[in-house]
């Protein structure tokens, strides 16, 4: 009996416990259903609305019980809210709240961490994306709550402006022409004068598509008018995020051309152009004159050797006091800065994206490439290629009409052109010192002779070249040019040249032979002379001997001449002379 009782007793136990179960952590405590009992609202569902929409409305109940944002009101709201979200959505609460319990956490608390987890902002792009894509179907409105004239009308009334103008206009108190009205609605023209409490809904409906403010004020001008109406659309235009990002740029400003210095070598402008065929290219261009320096590399261009070609360029034209770039890595470096403030140099950069700034350098890299590629096909090589773009570029006149070499060096390059004019006698100027001593042609004068013991040699003048050069013909047959310091004039007369003779010697022979002449080199041979001499014209006027019969002819012995076969070479004190 003892045994049943306890057994009855145990049982009634856990009856009491399953009739009455501890309330689970994740659930809400029965007296926060107890404090929340008198407010009845309908558990959130996603599938139907967002959570801020829901939690809208929950705040609009609130409102109508009169629950106020105070200590004592967000505790009761935060109670509603736990018990209005649903099983599932208080478990995702406490996974979010996780360690704390839902319950240790305010009102705003509990709906910003809901808002963040079920309404994360969307991206801007996907947004604008998605818009572009969806299609309006043909039942489709913008606005479900459609403004009609019968609204209009309605709010008209209400409004406190625009009923007093439709009671003056009805009834004739005052003079509007430019007003009338229609079924209770008022009317600017064929324009529709619209009441206060619809003026943001018709912004809105203006503003649906992001049609910009031009297009906005169109469409408005030919149906609804309100004072300040366009003050409204372009303050609803400028504050819309969405029209901000997809302006288009703004208008461009007047060229502002860069103040030209007074002097060449002041500001120079300088870029990188290429690779190009494999080359880069540094260009420097001067902004007084537009002279070029260009210098090309193999290699990538980097600051060291950017630096190495300005410290070349000046050493022959000075240091500038300007130098204007990109925002080029090689020309913002610390290196590149600490070398121009070391030289005095201000640099000047252009606005990223704006290259018009730097278009001096830009226009001469340009001008380069196309020159570059007008000789692609020609056979010489890149240097000489490069040489002549240069030459003809910095003889080409300007619209000045001054080219970029008489801006910068003070005076024209000569080209090839220039020799296609005659020479012009210039005139000696009177700055010039005169010339005391002036020879002419075939003065007699001892110019001064440097090869041999010989001091002067005797020769007439043969040309004169300037003021002080002259050529003259020696006595001994040479022709040499000397300066007037080394000539004095002298009368000694020509010497007239000997009569050559031929040296002869006389050589016996045995009886009934012939004499045989035997001549020197420098003599000419005998039997070239066809003249007879006076012993063979006087043995040739003898009469022949009748009795005695003339000798048989004996032939004439050969006269074999030798020669040396050895190179002879010029002697070296010949060479100071004019030989012909």
């Amino acid at each position: 009996m003892t045994e049943l009782t306890q057994f009855i007793a145990t049982l009634q136990q856990l009856l009491e416990k399953v009739s009455n179960p501890t309330p689970h952590p994740e659930t809400p405590r029965q007296e926060d259903k107890e404090d929340a009992s008198k407010i009845h609202f309908d558990n959130f569902n996603g599938k139907i609305e967002s959570f801020t929409t829901y939690i809208q409305r929950l705040e609009n109940l609130f409102d109508l019980h009169r629950i106020q944002a105070t200590p004592d009101g967000n505790a009761l709201r935060a109670k509603v809210l736990l018990n209005c979200i649903g099983t599932q959505y208080y478990q995702l609460l406490c996974s979010l709240c996780s360690p704390d319990l839902p319950t240790s956490k305010t009102y705003t608390e509990i709906v910003d961490v809901l808002t963040k987890h079920l309404c994360p902002r969307q991206n801007i792009d996907v947004a604008q994306f998605n818009f572009m894509k969806r299609s309006q179907t043909a039942s489709e409105t913008i606005n479900s709550e459609l403004i009609t004239a019968s609204t209009v009308a309605k709010e008209t009334a209400q409004d406190e402006e625009l009923s007093a103008l439709l009671h003056s206009i009805s009834t004739s108190l005052e003079y509007a022409p430019e007003y009338s009205t229609h079924k209770g609605v008022v009317l600017r023209g064929n324009r529709v004068v619209i009441p206060t409490s619809l003026r943001p809904q018709i912004l809105q409906q203006l503003h649906s598509v992001h049609s910009g403010i031009t297009k906005m004020k169109m469409i408005a001008r030919n149906y609804v008018y309100w004072h300040g109406i366009d003050r409204d659309i372009e303050n609803i235009a400028k504050s819309c995020a969405v029209c901000a990002k997809m302006q288009s740029d703004p208008v461009k400003v007047p060229i502002h051309s860069w103040e030209k210095p007074d002097a060449p070598w002041q500001r120079l402008h300088i870029d990188y152009a290429g690779p190009k065929d494999g080359k880069f290219y540094f260009v420097i261009i001067d902004s007084h004159s537009n002279w070029p320096e260009v210098f090309a590399s193999n290699s990538a261009p980097n600051t060291e050797l950017t630096i190495e070609y300005l410290r070349e360029v000046f050493s022959r034209f000075g240091i500038p006091r300007i130098i204007v770039s990109d925002n080029a890595t090689i020309f913002t470096s610390d290196r590149f800065t600490s070398f121009c403030s070391n030289n005095g140099i201000k640099q000047c950069f252009s606005a990223p994206g704006h290259p018009a700034t730097n278009g001096t350098a830009e226009r001469a890299v340009r001008t380069l490439k196309q020159r570059l590629a007008a000789l692609a096909d020609s056979p010489i090589p890149h240097h000489i290629k490069l040489h002549e773009i240069l030459f003809t570029w910095r003889s080409t006149p300007l619209n000045s009409g001054s080219t970029p070499a008489e801006l910068m060096l003070g005076r024209p390059m000569r080209t090839k052109f220039d020799i296609l004019r005659p020479a012009q006698e210039k005139t000696p100027s009177g700055n010039l010192l005169p010339v005391t001593r002036k020879l002419k042609v075939g003065e007699r004068v001892c110019a001064r002779n440097y090869v041999g013991s010989e001091k002067w040699k005797f020769g007439t003048i043969l040309a004169v070249y300037g003021s002080r050069h002259y050529l003259i013909h020696l006595d001994n047959g040479h022709v040499l040019k000397r300066h007037i310091n080394q000539l004095r004039s002298t009368q000694v007369e020509k010497p007239e040249p000997p009569m050559p003779t031929p040296n002869r010697r006389k050589v016996s022979f045995a009886p009934n032979l012939p004499i045989v002449h035997i001549y020197n080199g420098n003599q000419s041979d005998p039997s070239n002379n066809l003249v007879p001499t006076q012993q063979e014209r006087e043995v040739g006027e003898q009469p022949e001997a009748a009795t005695q019969p003339e000798p048989a002819a004996q032939p004439e012995p050969q006269l074999i001449l030798r020669r040396s076969n050895r190179i002879r070479n010029q002697p070296v004190w010949i060479q100071e002379y004019v030989t012909k």
